[in-house]
């Protein structure tokens, strides 16, 4: 790192082809720049780990829908707009081929980057590679106490992580274009296969394929693993700001950290909204400010938790897990961690 901190101002060191970048947010912009890689850059922010990715031919309008109305609890965002930025994002993919003679995707290995990386995939797949496709795609990091995601590390960093790129080539983009499918399938039962069987075409995959499974209502008590971790550091941590609460379980006790701090707090509201709430929100701060509510579980909670309540019979408000639909009133496809398999009941 130190000989790449000595380097970082001799030379363009992407400057050899045109070149774009494409990364899940906009969270190291800077350092790429100052690690010298000046190519083009391409946000893809979707958060598919979230809301209906669903396999019909209407599925950008259902995500913008899901978008507007979700978020807009933050910040006000019309439907118009998002719809806007989910096709900019579809066609942004669609220039990187004839455009450009390289594109690097700098997504490494938690589960929102995982499923950008799988659309990206499936599009090349089916529209045509550009000439060097390339990944940069870290599961940790030397001296980081818990590797979370390149947008941590400083530029000297990324310059080393550039040099360390894997070419893609077409047996991935099919695994790709193929596990994209099974994320979208109304059936989880094939991505269980999936995830199950290993993914060594995509070695990160497999592992975040199996926390996305864990989102679907487990067997024992009906919650996502998400709605759980939240659950029980309240259990066990008892009253607290909803701010403290979301960096606790997004440090320290989610396995595969993938949502961000807004995520976490949506599923927080999940547990808050119920005519039976399992958490009492309460603060009610303006929308910037929603890390100054205090949380503390409930009875219902604590019932719930133990395994005494299912949460599906309280019912908690109609979600998505890729294209599977959870939601009261209907069979729904549950999560058996002890085999890593899943059920219709």
């Amino acid at each position: 790192m130190q000989r790449s901190r000595r380097a970082l101002d001799a030379q363009v060191i992407d400057g050899d082809c045109r070149t774009m970048h494409i990364r899940c947010g906009h969270d190291f912009l800077r350092e790429l720049r100052e690690a010298g890689l000046h190519g083009d850059f391409n946000a893809h922010i979707n958060p598919y780990l979230q809301g209906p990715v669903t396999d019909t031919p209407d599925w950008l309008e259902r995500r913008a829908r899901f978008i507007a109305d979700t978020f807009s609890v933050y910040d006000p965002l019309d439907y118009a707009t998002a719809l806007e930025d989910a096709r900019a994002e579809e066609q942004r993919l669609a220039a990187a081929s004839p455009d450009y003679d390289r594109v690097v995707l700098w997504l490494e290995h938690d589960r929102y980057d995982q499923f950008v990386l799988l659309r990206c995939l499936a599009w090349f797949a089916e529209h045509g590679a550009p000439p060097r496709l390339e990944l940069v795609g870290p599961s940790d990091f030397p001296g980081a106490t818990r590797f979370v995601g390149i947008g941590q590390l400083p530029p000297e960093a990324l310059r080393l992580l550039w040099e360390r790129r894997t070419p893609i080539g077409a047996e991935q983009l099919a695994f790709g274009r193929h596990a994209w499918s099974a994320f979208r399938a109304p059936d989880p039962r094939p991505l269980a296969a999936l995830a199950r069987d290993g993914t060594p075409l995509l070695p990160a995959l497999a592992g975040s394929l199996h926390r996305h499974l864990q989102e679907l209502p487990s067997v024992e008590n009906g919650l996502g693993l998400t709605h759980h971790v939240l659950l029980q550091a309240l259990a066990e941590g008892g009253a607290q700001r909803v701010g403290r609460l979301v960096g606790l379980v997004m440090h320290d006790r989610d396995p595969l950290p993938g949502l961000s701090d807004l995520g976490y707090d949506l599923a927080l509201r999940e547990l808050a909204a119920l005519p039976d709430p399992l958490v009492q929100r309460s603060g009610n701060h303006a929308a910037r400010s929603w890390s100054l509510d205090d949380v503390v579980i409930t009875e219902s909670g604590h019932a719930v938790l133990e395994g005494q309540r299912d949460a599906l019979a309280l019912p908690l408000p109609e979600r998505w897990v890729g294209g599977v639909r959870i939601a009261p009133a209907q069979r729904n496809w549950r999560w058996d961690d002890r085999d890593r398999s899943v059920e219709l009941r």
